[in-house]
């Protein structure tokens, strides 16, 4: 079963592979008990599945088979340097495609160890390292050690080439955290070549729907947008999300991903609109294949709260005074529940938000929001000026509903 899964994995066809995989973990369990190698394989390559999917228990499986790897009979270095590698890349992709932040400082004791075992490993199993430091590259960059992270991936791209020649899916990975090391140094011309160098290789490799190819498409898209063609960048983007729709559904986690991104295209553009609709569908499967409380889902939430704000400013200026409340009253709520009241653009949201309903002469809704708001930063010990603008809010507010004692009670305090 693994091996016929292992060939729908390989041509991208998720969802035939999983009952397969089930299955066979499920017998092994039975027939082996948990403890057997037999079972961790069974466990690995359904993390593979999970990677495949953008299912955040990939790591989890891969932490109980490199951990069942560990304590078996035998020598496991080969078995043990596949799952420190494909762990090392997984916690990579949590951190920098869905943005958790619980992995990175992780990801160079995994890669350290497996370095520690690389001596003798077979030709696959020599790959499996050069993955792995692939995976580390970029942690190596942000850390401030782009020269570090430069050797590392250059290195693996020397193995690579050993192995598998120069045109391959590993060569095609490394040249892709060369580009991101490009960028960190502020070169963008020679990111953006490996970038569409490494997405040409990879297409050629594996078709235009890999997971791995659309993450390449998606980095370059993100260059091109740097560069200011955004026309262009939206395409590719957009192609993205068509090729892995076919194979993976609409509501796949990768699609949610480069939906996303669409979206923060889009916000540039001013098409805030479009960014809206793009962004909640990417949050409904967000929530569904992430967890509601996945960062990549609050992150997302607060991107919205942006789009909305814009978004009712627009409204604002039109003078569509409803349009406006209900955007900017959707963002203001949004902040609310995220707790980021104190920020400078919630506060911007606030503010305009109080003026929607000051020209709709709504003041009872006002007052509602704004002492909440007061109250609320009071009570949290907020800092100064998030206190003294919650003040001013109520200030004009009084003042605009003629209620000029109340705007003096507030401009006392604000003294």
């Amino acid at each position: 079963m693994d091996a016929i899964a292992g060939v729908y994995l390989s041509l991208a066809q998720v969802d035939e592979a999983t009952p397969l995989l089930e299955s066979a973990l499920e017998i092994r369990r039975k027939e082996l008990g948990a403890d057997d190698v037999a079972v961790a394989e069974s466990l690995h390559s359904m993390a593979v599945l999970k990677f495949a999917k953008g299912d955040p228990q990939a790591v989890p499986l891969l932490r109980q088979a490199l951990a069942t790897y560990q304590n078996a009979e035998g020598d496991q270095r080969e078995n043990i340097a596949f799952c420190l590698s494909h762990l090392a890349l997984g916690m990579s992709i949590e951190f920098f495609l869905w943005r958790d932040d619980r992995y990175k400082d992780e990801i160079g004791q995994l890669v350290q160890q497996l370095l520690s075992i690389r001596e003798g490993l077979s030709d696959d199993a020599q790959r499996a390292v050069a993955l792995g430091m692939v995976a580390l590259a970029p942690s190596l960059a942000d850390a401030g050690q782009p020269a570090q992270a430069l050797a590392m991936a250059t290195e693996a791209i020397g193995i690579f080439s050993k192995y598998e020649g120069t045109e391959s899916v590993g060569t095609a990975f490394a040249k892709v955290q060369q580009a991101y090391i490009a960028l960190r140094l502020g070169n963008r011309k020679l990111s953006a070549e490996l970038y569409a160098s490494a997405l040409e290789m990879a297409r050629s490799v594996l078709g235009p729907a890999h997971p791995l190819v659309a993450f390449i498409q998606h980095e370059y898209a993100q260059i091109l947008a740097a560069g200011g063609q955004y026309d262009e960048a939206v395409a590719q983007i957009e192609a993205i999300i068509a090729a892995l729709g076919k194979v993976y559904g609409p509501n796949s986690a990768w699609v949610a991903r480069v939906r996303e991104s669409l979206a923060r295209l889009l916000f540039v553009q001013k098409d805030y609109q479009a960014a809206e609709l793009e962004l909640r569908e990417a949050l409904v499967v967000f929530r569904a294949t992430r967890g509601t409380r996945a960062p990549i889902v609050r992150q997302t939430r607060q991107f919205l709260a942006d789009v909305l704000r814009r978004s009712g400013d627009q409204w604002l200026q039109k003078g569509d005074l409803p349009g406006a409340e209900s955007r900017l009253r959707e963002s203001w709520t949004i902040s609310e529940e995220l707790n980021v009241q104190e920020g400078r653009r919630a506060r911007a949201t606030l503010r305009l938000l109080t003026k929607s309903l000051l020209a709709g002469k709504k003041f009872d809704k006002a007052e509602e929001i704004l002492l909440a708001n007061y109250d609320a930063l009071t009570a949290s010990g907020a800092n100064e000026k998030s206190v003294r603008d919650a003040l001013a809010f109520l200030i004009e507010l009084y003042a605009s509903w003629d209620k000029p004692d109340r705007a003096d009670e507030y401009r006392r305090l604000r003294k």
